[in-house]
C-alpha cells in the first residue's frame, strides 16, 4: 500500500475559512482537495445542513440546538470565530453543498451523519432527509457516523460506502467492526496515543483525525491510514510529497 495517504479536508479548509461553510468547501476544493468531509445534522423543519457542534455558540451568534430553528433562519445565520462572524458564509443547506460539489466531478466526499439529530428526530428521519440531496452523486459519497445502527439502516438501502467512527479503539471495538462489516473505521488520533504502532489490519481502511502537519499526516499514513483529515488542507496539500503524490 502506497504510504502517502489521501488529505481529507476536515470540515473543509476551516483554518482559512469558517468550518462547514461553502467557503470553506470552496477554498478546499481549490487548494486541490480531492476528498473533503462535513458534518449533517437536521434543522427544525428537519431540513439537512452542515453543522457540527449540537449548539450554535460556538459559531453562530445564536445559541441553543441547531434542531430549533427551521432552515430559513439557519442559513441566514453568519458563521466563523466568536468576534469575527462571516455573513458571507453562514450555515449552508446540504443541498447547496452537493450543487457546490456538482462544479467539481472529481472530488470525493465524507458526510457525517450526526447523532444529535438522531437522538431528536431517528434514524430514519436522518436518513429520509440526507439520502436524497446526495443521491445524485451516490458514487462519490461515503455515510460516516458514530452510530452503528444508522449504517447498518444505509446498507439495507443501496448504500455501500460506510464508514464507523470509533470511540474507542480495543478488541471489542474491533470485534464490533468486524460484524459490522463495513469498508472503512475512522478514529480520533488520540485514540491511538501510545499504542498500534501499525493500526489494526482487518477488511477495511483507516481514516485519521485530525492531523496539523504534513509530516504528521505521513507518519500515518507509515502506520497504515488510508485517509488523513486535516484542518489545514491548502498547506499539506502544498508538501511536497502531497504535491507530487497528486501530480
Amino acid at each position: 500500500m502506497d504510504p502517502t495517504p489521501e488529505l481529507v479536508a476536515h470540515r473543509g479548509w476551516n483554518r482559512r475559512e469558517p468550518e462547514n461553510t461553502l467557503p470553506a468547501l470552496a477554498a478546499a476544493l481549490a487548494a486541490g482537495a480531492r476528498w473533503l468531509e462535513v458534518d449533517v445534522q437536521l434543522s427544525a423543519d428537519r431540513v439537512p445542513v452542515l453543522f457540527h457542534d449540537r449548539t450554535l455558540e460556538r459559531c453562530t451568534d445564536r445559541d441553543g440546538p441547531v434542531a430549533e430553528l427551521p432552515a430559513t433562519e439557519l442559513v441566514m445565520l453568519p458563521t466563523g470565530p466568536a468576534g469575527a462572524r462571516r455573513a458571507d458564509a453562514t450555515v449552508p443547506t446540504l443541498d447547496a453543498a452537493v450543487a457546490l460539489l456538482a462544479r467539481h466531478p472529481a472530488a470525493r466526499l465524507f458526510v457525517e451523519l450526526k447523532r444529535v439529530s438522531m437522538e431528536r428526530f431517528g434514524r430514519e428521519a436522518m436518513l429520509d432527509a440526507a439520502l436524497p440531496a446526495l443521491e445524485a452523486m451516490r458514487d462519490r459519497v461515503t455515510l460516516i457516523s458514530f452510530d452503528a445502527e444508522v449504517l447498518r439502516m444505509a446498507r439495507s438501502l443501496g448504500w455501500e460506502r460506510l464508514g464507523w467512527i470509533l470511540e474507542t479503539v480495543d478488541a471489542f471495538a474491533l470485534a464490533a467492526a468486524q460484524a459490522l462489516d463495513v469498508p472503512l473505521l475512522v478514529a480520533d488520533r488520540e485514540r491511538f496515543a501510545g499504542t498500534h504502532t501499525v493500526l489494526p489490519a482487518g477488511p477495511w481502511a483507516w481514516m485519521i483525525f485530525a492531523v496539523d502537519t504534513a509530516e504528521e499526516a505521513l507518519a500515518w499514513g507509515a502506520r497504515g491510514a488510508r485517509y488523513v483529515e486535516t484542518d489545514d488542507i491548502g498547506t499539506l496539500l502544498a508538501h511536497p510529497a502531497f504535491a507530487e503524490a497528486g501530480a
